[in-house]
């Protein structure tokens, strides 16, 4: 085994390994300085705040439009209108046709629902979540997912929600100002900086048969 030479006044020592080269292992990370995945920051950046900014006024003008529309047609709650507005711009990043149509039934089906609710429940909170259960269930099973909330929330208004007239005009009355928000908030996502809609993109044609592939 050979020796080791060794300088006099000091002690042999073996061979140590070389250490790692820094830039060796900062090469392999992305460029820029290191964050946490997930901070705060990158969801930050991540924001289209244009877009963001968008929403927010298109929102606050449905349910101005809807305060406004709901005075001029003599609708003592039209507030609710502006609810129901605020409601569907913030669940759907582009409100469309057959959304609305299908709150609108929706809010018919939670407003019969809220009419026989009335009768019956008699102060039972059991019965109401039984009632908003069965609200939402048929709207899902009629394939109206995005319509029970608003119809639970039209049976909650008239269960709840002590009004003259009884609870036939308080749920006529209260179709109506949903109603009035969903169309404002659909006529306001239609003319307000409507959203672009993606060119359709044509698929590669595929030659099913060598003739196709001659007269391509």
């Amino acid at each position: 085994m050979p020796e080791i030479a060794s300088q006099p006044g000091k002690t042999p020592s073996a061979a140590l390994p070389a250490a790692p080269s820094l830039s060796a292992d900062r090469s392999a990370l992305p460029p820029g300085p290191l964050r946490p995945p997930g901070g705060f920051f990158l969801r930050w950046r991540a924001k289209d705040f244009p877009l963001l900014f968008i929403n927010a006024f298109k929102t606050a003008l449905a349910a101005v439009l809807c305060l406004v529309l709901g005075h001029l047609f003599g609708l003592l709650h039209s507030y609710w209108a502006a609810i129901s507005a605020i409601v569907v711009m913030g669940s759907d990043t582009d409100v469309t046709l057959t959304s609305c149509r299908d709150r609108l039934i929706g809010t018919a089906i939670g407003a019969l629902l809220g009419w026989a609710t009335y009768y019956t429940w008699h102060g039972h909170y059991v019965l109401y979540g039984v009632a908003v259960f069965a609200c939402i269930g048929l709207c899902s099973a009629l394939t109206f997912d995005k319509a029970g909330r608003l119809a639970a929330v039209a049976l909650t208004i008239i269960v709840l929600i002590k009004l003259d007239g009884g609870p036939g005009h308080a749920a006529l009355s209260r179709f109506f100002e949903v109603a009035l928000g969903i169309i404002v908030a659909l006529a306001v996502n239609l003319v307000v900086f409507p959203a672009k809609k993606a060119p359709p993109q044509l698929e590669p044609f595929e030659p099913e048969s060598p003739e196709d592939a001659k007269a391509a």
